[in-house]
C-alpha cells in the first residue's frame, strides 16, 4: 500500500507479486529481515534495476537501532538510492 508518493510498503514480495512491482517503477527495496534475500528474487530485482538495502532487525518486539532507523530514512528520501 502507498504510505506516501512513490513509497510503498507491504509484506515480503513472492516471485509472482514481481510484474505488479514492475508498474509502481520502484528504484530501491528496503529489506528488514536479517535472512539473506532470495537469490530468485535478487535476480527480479536485478531486471528491473532495483536497488536493495539490507537492514537485518532482529524480531519485532526490540525496538530498532537509531542508527539503522537514520540509514533506513536517508534511503527513503533519495540520499543513497
Amino acid at each position: 500500500s502507498m504510505v506516501e508518493d512513490g513509497i510503498y510498503r507491504s509484506g515480503f514480495p513472492q516471485l509472482e507479486n514481481f510484474g505488479f512491482l514492475s508498474t509502481l517503477n520502484l528504484r530501491s527495496i528496503i529489506y528488514l529481515c536479517p535472512e539473506p534475500y532470495p537469490e530468485e528474487n535478487l535476480k527480479s530485482l536485478e531486471s528491473n534495476n532495483i536497488s536493495l538495502f539490507q537492514f537485518g532487525i532482529q524480531g519485532k518486539t526490540d525496538p530498532m537501532p537509531k542508527d539503522t532507523v537514520l540509514s533506513a530514512l536517508r534511503v527513503l528520501v533519495g540520499k543513497e538510492s
